[in-house]
């Protein structure tokens, strides 16, 4: 597994160590003061995942241009990164799947590329127990699932079971509530 630069080497000088690149002391670093992970989360300070460099700012006491230095070096370093998330039915994906592969260990490498590239595939990952590939997919409809399984799934290298999972629904995506349901229940916290 490959950690993310953040994870490996120590910050930009005097941005999270507490002086600035002159030298002169500072506040802490935005990764100390308002909570972001290592996965870039930042909800205990800055729930507006849009928050603007001043409204971070004000958020853990920095100047702008401090704050704006400092959600930089973490993008710089992989440790902040950024997603759109929306509804794949909005551009005519009406099918999503979850797919659970066993792959014969020496091609789990090349199974795992050969379906990052397929223009269906929006997450996949190795996993362990039963499966060892777990496939999120989204297709235009149900008409393209034969096709998918025959041409893409059966044309992988040394995978003796694809089991597919159709989603019904989605409550949640991205740790972001989703739909008219899930939107009323966050506007209710």
């Amino acid at each position: 597994m490959r950690l993310p630069s953040c994870a490996r080497t120590p910050p930009d000088p005097g941005i999270a160590s507490g002086t600035s690149p002159s030298g002169s002391p500072s506040s802490l670093a935005v990764a100390n003061s308002c909570s972001v992970s290592r996965s870039g989360s930042c909800h205990s300070r800055c729930p507006d995942r849009a928050a603007s460099y001043s409204q971070i700012a004000a958020a853990i006491g920095v100047s702008d241009s401090t704050a704006a230095r400092r959600v930089e070096s973490l993008i710089r370093r992989g440790c902040l990164r950024f997603r759109t998330i929306f509804e794949t039915a909005l551009i005519g994906l009406e099918v999503e799947f979850l797919q659970w592969f066993t792959v014969e260990p020496g091609e789990l490498d090349n199974v795992g590329a050969q379906l990052v590239k397929e223009r269906s595939t929006r997450y996949v990952s190795a996993t362990t127990g039963r499966f060892n590939l777990c496939l999120h997919g989204v297709l235009p409809g149900y008409g393209d699932l034969y096709h998918y399984m025959t041409a893409v799934v059966g044309a992988l290298p040394g995978v003796h079971t694809a089991d597919m999972t159709l989603q019904a629904r989605t409550l949640k995506r991205a740790w972001v509530p989703v739909g008219i349901d899930a939107a009323n229940e966050e506007r209710s916290r």
